[in-house]
């Protein structure tokens, strides 16, 4: 937004983002994404600019951040190439350098598009909204849409994340696509300033739009949530929440409710876990979780290999056994129904030994478990990977800090 407006419209939109905490929380937990939002503005710039080196490199390190991002910058690049004609040729260009930094990763893609299949989440099960941030930014999309600025590529940009509506509501409207939405609400907020400084005055407009703010900070969250319904049928519904935006929950206000996310799996308990998991068992050797994430959590701590997905949309490369596999099978105490059942059934079917009883989970050792893991080789060494990397980032920061002699703005 500085670059866009000026400073006080950055002020603003850093105000904004404190208000949605499923956007926050979100970019806490998914750093892939948090990383390629962070590339993808950088990309909106380049292209505004016309800076086709920065655009291509930028859009082709995409691709090796994140899966879904890409396509979004492809529709905004698309969409925002009908609106400025006199750009279509260097985004053209961006594109086609993109797709071509991309092209090894595009070809391992190809390789295992059969593993790959995105599935609706569990995170979708609830949807925030808040409705004050909704109106700044559709007064935004208008305002910006008829000042032909860099405002009219948010709206783009807005636009493309309807992609993400087929499969993943949760992060077109609390995650990923939080991001132009909060740039055009402060797009809005900042038109309703000029408009009140060129017809009111008094108060000055800095003081309106900090009123704007403090609204919505304050402002009830309009919840969709998963509700048990009376004949067990679960159903959704509308609820309003008080209290619920990023302010309160990050000072800790009383009555907050927590969301499904604001949970810490790294806790003094999981390391003491992880450590004795380190300890009782050896390099190469699976562990197995019923709890994928938090399963994964002390594998990674660990420095062990697991048999447990932690992505369901990438299936396994050979049908096994994911159990029959392990060597150590780590059962976190969930308050499930029916938990106690399998779990017994686990120990009678592959005579578990039980190792270890902590205060969140059991350790049992499978002395019958399959071969060790081996580490696998990468493609290409880390250091070749990183002077590519290098390369690719001195070549953008080197066009953003060029003249532009295209004179585009």
């Amino acid at each position: 937004m500085q670059r866009m407006l000026d400073d006080r419209a950055a002020v603003l939109a850093l105000c904004l983002v404190w208000v949605p905490f499923s956007f926050l929380l979100h970019a806490a937990v998914t750093l892939a994404a948090t990383l390629g939002l962070i590339e993808l503005l950088w990309y909106l710039e380049a292209l505004q600019k016309g800076r086709v080196l920065a655009a291509g490199g930028l859009f082709g390190l995409l691709w090796y951040t994140h899966l879904g991002l890409p396509w979004v910058a492809l529709a905004a690049t698309c969409a925002y190439g009908w609106v400025r004609l006199d750009l279509r040729w260097r985004f053209a260009q961006a594109i086609g350098l993109g797709i071509v930094l991309a092209a090894p990763w595009w070809w391992h893609l190809a390789t295992h598009a059969l593993w790959l299949h995105p599935i609706p989440r569990l995170e979708n099960e609830q949807l925030d909204f808040s409705l004050p941030l909704l109106v700044l930014a559709a007064a935004g999309v208008v305002m910006g849409w008829k000042d032909g600025r860099a405002s009219r590529l948010l709206v783009c940009c807005w636009a493309a994340f309807a992609l993400y509506g087929t499969t993943y509501w949760y992060r077109w409207w609390n995650g990923e696509g939080m991001m132009p939405l909060l740039l055009l609400a402060t797009r809005g907020l900042w038109g309703i300033g000029q408009w009140w400084q060129a017809h009111v005055r008094r108060p000055s407009a800095p003081v309106i739009q900090m009123i704007c703010v403090l609204g919505c900070l304050v402002w009830p969250t309009l919840v969709l949530e998963p509700h048990q319904a009376a004949a067990g049928v679960p159903v959704r519904e509308w609820n309003w929440r008080w209290a619920d935006t990023g302010m309160f929950h990050l000072v800790g206000w009383p009555g907050t409710t927590p969301k499904p996310l604001d949970v810490s799996l790294a806790t003094p308990e999981m390391e003491r876990l992880a450590s004795l998991v380190a300890r009782a068992s050896r390099p190469g050797e699976i562990l197995w979780s019923n709890a994928d994430y938090a399963g994964g959590l002390v594998a990674a701590l660990a420095d062990r290999p697991m048999a447990s997905a932690m992505f369901s949309e990438v299936a396994a490369s050979v049908i096994a056994d994911p159990v029959a596999a392990a060597h150590w099978i780590v059962w976190f105490k969930l308050p499930e129904a029916g938990s106690e059942h399998r779990l017994r059934a686990l120990v009678q079917r592959y005579g578990l030994a039980l190792a270890a009883d902590t205060d969140l989970a059991l350790v049992f050792r499978h002395p019958g478990g399959g071969r060790l893991a081996e580490r696998p080789r990468a493609v290409i060494p880390l250091w070749v990977s990183g002077m590519l990397l290098c390369v690719v980032l001195s070549g953008i920061i080197w066009d953003f800090h060029r003249p532009n002699l295209c004179g585009v703005e």
